[in-house]
């Protein structure tokens, strides 16, 4: 048998492993057609669950940073519906969060978020939805000279193991 995570890009080779008939678990969105098993994450508790956790730790003024290619996606949608979620559960009158999506980019996601942070002020709470996101909000928040988690707190949705190795600003 094979598992396989998150085929959705590799859609030519998923059917070749369908048709081969190897029994096949898939991990995340899934294609419609073919026999096999299908475990999903439930990413709108995962986006309820991240936000309220910015919640409980006292920010109310939160900023959702998305990238524009994420914006569509399935997970990102299902996510953001999630955080919709969490600041309806708690019924401060004094909670609230702005989505910003940032183009791909680089240069242009900085000024983006760094224009975003002087307008509006600094956040109590940052969640990004979007692997390269604090690649972007960490050397701003620097330059700001806000810092984290004293200032703002930050919670994403990041797979690249590089972050692990990045200090706060």
């Amino acid at each position: 048998g094979l598992i396989w995570i998150s085929p959705q890009e590799d859609a030519e080779e998923l059917d070749k492993v369908v048709e081969s008939g190897i029994k096949l678990a898939i991990v995340g969105p899934a294609p419609l057609n073919g026999e096999f098993v299908n475990v999903r994450t439930d990413e709108t508790l995962a986006g309820r669950m991240a936000m309220g956790h910015l919640i409980v730790c006292g920010a109310r003024r939160i900023l959702v940073v998305i990238p524009e290619y994420k914006r569509r996606e399935q997970a990102t949608v299902e996510r953001l519906e999630g955080v919709a979620k969490a600041v309806k559960d708690f019924t401060d009158p004094g909670l609230g969060f702005d989505t910003l999506y940032l183009p791909n980019d680089s240069a242009k996601a900085h000024e983006a978020f760094r224009k975003h942070v002087q307008k509006a002020g600094a956040p109590e709470g940052i969640l990004t939805l979007g692997e390269q996101m604090p690649f972007v909000i960490l050397p701003e928040l620097a330059a700001l000279k806000i810092r984290i988690p004293e200032q703002t707190r930050l919670v994403g949705f990041e797979e690249n193991l590089t972050f692990v190795l990045t200090a706060p600003a």
